[in-house]
């Protein structure tokens, strides 16, 4: 039976836990707040997103959810019972999740149907196995009552200070003779395994023939972990430019503002199926993402700034994180491809952009 909107009050949004899919559930977020504006939006969320979520506009607060171990149901819902919600959505299937907001007395709690505790949820949705993951963030959300659309990118409310310094890094790259002033953002990595991973010497000769045959500056991006990967690009790109004229290895170097500020800034963003590609779809800095073992039907760029290049094998999706057979799907990808592609996007943008 359907629920009357929830148009008043305070809404729990339990988002979700990775990077990409956190910013895939973006648009639903804005959508509710824009259809209820007397909505107090309060998301909960995994401590290394929650500065990602203070960027959101009509997100009013943001909360630091661990719901690990067999005490978790039992801290957040003593967190929860505090804020006297009226509604709660679970965008996350966590048995953990459910159990707490069910603990925490919210009367209504709306989540996924397959979810592992969908008995404890008042209203479960049956959420699009095929199309887009937006898209079904949008179906989940949806069920509070509202006509959801997607929002317009480009306004993540990055700090001004965040952003004025990485305009200072940036303008702080002297051009070589020859640059045409674009900037372009590279991934080299990604979660989930190797299998998803376009190799980094590939990397490395897209990078070198960005800057020296097409007069482009490129910055290296990625969480801390990856920080080996950004050397072995940096190392290689400085044994050509020893001043730095190529531009910046700025992995594992920034906070998630940060990283938004830099991919804001560039003409456009390339990289495997990952978090800063998606983080980039939501800003509207163009994207070209390289798919081998997932689905980019799912999980590819959203909106009309990406693009990708899949090969689509028979192999593939295989969801696996290590290939078994030769990694066809991502070595068949090479530079030349890449810069082509590249190429085109930029001179379709009107690249660079004004900074």
């Amino acid at each position: 039976m359907a629920i009357p909107p929830i148009r008043e009050g305070r809404l729990a949004v339990r988002v979700p836990n990775w990077l990409g899919d956190s910013v895939m559930a973006i648009p639903s977020i804005r959508g509710l707040a824009e259809a209820f504006p007397e909505l107090q939006v309060e998301v909960w969320c995994r401590p290394y997103l929650a500065d990602l979520w203070r960027m959101v506009p009509g997100v009013e607060q943001v909360f630091e959810a661990e719901d690990k171990g067999l005490s978790g149901p039992f801290r957040i819902a003593l967190q929860l019972r505090k804020r006297r919600y009226q509604a709660a959505l679970l965008m996350t299937k966590s048995w953990r999740t459910t159990l707490g907001v069910a603990m925490a007395g919210i009367p209504v709690r709306i989540g996924d149907r397959q979810g592992e505790s969908r008995f404890l949820l008042t209203r479960t949705v049956d959420v699009p196995r095929n199309g887009h993951q937006v898209d079904r963030y949008l179906a989940l959300a949806s069920a509070l009552g509202a006509d959801l659309q997607l929002r317009p990118r480009g306004n993540l409310r990055i700090p001004p200070p965040t952003l004025n310094n990485i305009l200072d890094r940036m303008n702080g790259v002297v051009p070589m003779a020859g640059s045409t002033g674009a900037w372009v953002a590279i991934h080299p990595s990604a979660a989930f395994g190797n299998a998803k991973r376009w190799p980094q010497d590939r990397y490395a000769i897209l990078s070198e023939t960005l800057v020296r045959k097409h007069g482009v500056r490129v910055v290296f991006i990625g969480a801390p972990n990856e920080e080996e990967c950004g050397r072995f690009l940096a190392e290689h790109m400085d044994r050509h430019w020893p001043h730095g004229q190529w531009g910046l290895n700025l992995v594992g170097k920034t906070t998630l503002p940060e990283l938004a500020a830099v991919i804001g800034q560039c003409d456009l963003a390339i990289g495997n199926d990952s978090g800063p590609m998606h983080l980039a779809s939501a800003i509207g800095t163009p994207v070209l993402t390289l798919f081998g073992p997932t689905k980019s039907e799912e999980t590819g760029p959203w909106g009309e700034v990406g693009e990708v290049i899949d090969l689509k094998l028979d192999c593939a999706p295989c969801m696996r994180r290590e290939c078994p057979l030769d990694h066809g799907c991502m070595l068949g990808i090479t530079p030349q491809m890449v810069v082509d592609r590249a190429l085109r996007i930029l001179a379709q943008s009107g690249a660079p952009r004004a900074r």
